[in-house]
């Protein structure tokens, strides 16, 4: 059994793979995420078409300040965004702080795999077993993608 520090550290790119390769505001075409980091944080704007979720890559932002992560999901919440998904945090003690408490309906997912198991109780090797077998990520987790609801009542 692998040591817990590099089953979090596995998980963690993992996921940072997977966020990374979900395509930049500015990049053509149409999806239902978008993401923002420190290189295109001036072109951020409100969604568009079917976009539905703003991934934050926080890497390289500040800490705090105007040019932080905090300020950047607060932007985003005012232009429209209402989900959004963070990222490559190193710190962000102010994430969601600048919203309020009238926030109206903004999502901040945030996943720190040692935060979450401190939280829930769940631990990542607990995630990662099939049967008796600790599994990589990437054979536990597959990427999804959400569906219209009226697909799932369809007769045919």
């Amino acid at each position: 059994m692998q040591p817990r520090a590099s089953v979090l550290a596995l998980v963690d790119r993992t996921l940072a793979k997977i966020l990374d390769a979900v395509p930049l505001l500015a990049a053509p075409g149409t999806s239902r995420q978008r993401r923002v980091d420190r290189s295109t944080q001036p072109a951020l704007r409100g969604p568009r078409e079917v976009e539905e979720t703003l991934v934050l890559d926080a890497a390289g932002l500040r800490p705090e300040g105007d040019d932080s992560a905090a300020r950047l999901i607060v932007k985003a919440a005012e232009l429209g965004w209402r989900r959004l998904i963070t990222y490559n945090w190193r710190g962000g003690r102010f994430c969601g702080c600048g919203l309020g408490p009238d926030s109206g309906g903004v999502q901040i997912d945030v996943p720190y795999l040692e935060e979450n198991e401190r939280l829930f109780g769940i631990q990542v090797q607990t995630l990662l077993t099939v049967g008796d077998s600790l599994k990589r990520p990437e054979e536990v987790y597959r990427k999804v993608a959400a569906i219209r609801l009226g697909a799932l009542n369809s007769s045919t």
